[in-house]
């Protein structure tokens, strides 16, 4: 089971192998390795990356100290014709286009080219 975690697989299959196809329940999970901090933070890692990967209302937060999985669907509020996202942990403001910092009112390309000026003179 560690082994599998380790290796960020997600959903983590039986470990019977050939024998079993079945996915083991998170409470199975958290019930063999309670405990081992490391491991569980994998788990949790890998179901993360599985939820933003496999379902298109699922992003995790761009904000690099943060990290947080948004559903979009519940965290955004239509400004135009993108939504801003705003993450539940940090509260940053994202749009869900570009994922730059929220930037209701301006298209992504004017915002980026904005920030790129502004960075450029700062």
């Amino acid at each position: 089971l560690s082994k599998s975690i380790k290796q960020r697989e997600y959903p983590v299959t039986c470990p019977a192998g050939q024998v079993c196809k079945c996915f083991v329940a998170e409470a199975t999970v958290l019930e063999c390795l309670a405990g081992d901090e490391l491991v569980l933070r994998n788990f949790y890692d890998a179901a993360v990356d599985h939820a933003t990967t496999n379902h298109g209302f699922h992003r995790q937060c761009p904000n690099p100290e943060c990290g947080h999985a948004i559903d979009i669907g519940l965290a955004s509020n239509r400004v135009g014709l993108f939504r801003t996202v705003r993450c539940a942990q940090c509260t940053q403001e994202w749009c869900s286009n570009c994922w730059l910092t929220g930037h209701p009112g301006v298209a992504c390309d004017e915002f980026k080219a904005l920030k790129e000026h502004w960075m450029a003179f700062l």
